[in-house]
């Protein structure tokens, strides 16, 4: 995984979601879309994009933390990168950092992070991972 820093910043418009599935695809930045988060078809439309590019894609709302919390940690563990979601400590938007086993990298030079309680844990997977 490359550490990348997002090129377009503040509240509702910028690319840090883009550039977390940059930094964990090798996707370029300027190909992955930018995800406007009060809009109800986010989540689809980034399983729509990430499936046309041969990744898979999960999530783990905040509402179900306490049912999945070992699979969260299961991931962590692994090291499987995952994209931490949460209140941005500088706007009143969300922000997202990759988190790899015990490291986080924020593309966000500031490396602030993100408030708890965090909002979702996506992991991305390449689709050919799967066996069937």
């Amino acid at each position: 995984m490359k550490r990348l820093r997002q090129t377009i910043h503040g509240p509702e418009k910028g690319n840090c979601f883009a550039t977390c599935v940059s930094m964990i695809t090798d996707i370029p930045i300027e190909d992955v879309p930018i995800i406007v988060w009060n809009d109800e078809q986010w989540w689809p439309n980034v399983c729509e994009f990430l499936k046309s590019k041969g990744w898979a894609s999960g999530i783990i709302k905040q509402t179900a933390f306490d049912q999945s919390i070992a699979s969260v940690y299961a991931l962590v563990d692994m090291h499987i990168p995952l994209i931490v979601t949460g209140k941005s400590p500088r706007y009143d938007c969300n922000h997202c950092v990759v988190q790899v086993g015990d490291k986080v990298y924020d593309p966000h030079e500031s490396n602030s992070g993100v408030l708890e309680p965090y909002e979702d844990i996506i992991f991305l997977i390449p689709s050919g991972a799967f066996k069937t």
